[in-house]
């Protein structure tokens, strides 16, 4: 005896093709976001090391940071970028310092970053990149005198980690390191704890705890 063999209808193959479509509408952009935030988070890591192994470099070599001095200037000298960009370059495998066609930066809040940015009260020029080897964009700031205030500092570098690609954004691809007497090390301000913020601290707070800034991917 012949057996009929059921199969789906065209209406219910259609309809099941429609569920899973909208399934993966739904799905697909959230694992997207969250790997895009642990290869962002990677390349912060990385980021810290490649600060931090710079600060050593250059320390190894002109001693301590209050008192570097680089083709006679003082490199962190108020009001003045020029010396700390030309001493990085010695240490860092530079590529180029040309600043991507269309490459615009900004904060946490969507604010632009420009030529002078204030990054908690120290001016940065997003204009003007060192670009790594390995892409990411640099930012030194001006000095900061005697590497003075509550954080000791003697200047800032911002970094982008995936170097041109968007969203070149606070607490996403952009971070920033506080260039102290004792290290380079990312810089701790309260500024990162929901999306009306400036987002210059959210380096910090990743480095502690990667799932701290779930709530910009929310």
């Amino acid at each position: 005896m012949n057996k009929k063999i059921k199969a789906f209808t065209l209406a219910e193959t259609l309809v099941t093709l429609m569920i899973i479509g909208v399934i993966a509408a739904i799905t697909i952009p959230t694992l997207k976001e969250n790997s895009d935030k642990d290869a962002n988070i990677a390349l912060l890591k990385k980021a810290n090391s490649t600060a931090g192994n710079m600060f050593a470099d250059l320390r190894a070599k002109y001693g301590p940071a209050p008192y570097w001095t680089y083709k006679d200037q003082r490199v962190f000298k108020t009001g003045q970028d020029a010396t700390a960009r030309e001493l990085y370059s010695t240490s860092l495998s530079l590529a180029s310092n040309t600043l991507p066609s269309g490459y615009s930066a900004m904060n946490l809040k969507g604010e632009t970053l420009g030529k002078e940015a204030e990054i908690d009260g120290t001016k940065t020029d997003f204009t003007r990149p060192l670009i790594t080897a390995d892409g990411m964009m640099w930012f030194p700031s001006q000095g900061y005198g005697n590497c003075s205030g509550t954080n000791k500092r003697c200047g800032l570098l911002a970094v982008d980690v995936n170097g041109a690609k968007k969203p070149n954004r606070m607490g996403v691809d952009l971070f920033v390191f506080n260039i102290t007497p004792d290290g380079a090390v990312a810089l701790d301000v309260d500024d990162c704890n929901n999306l009306s913020g400036a987002g210059y601290g959210c380096g910090k707070k990743l480095l502690i705890d990667p799932d701290a800034l779930n709530f910009i991917y929310e």
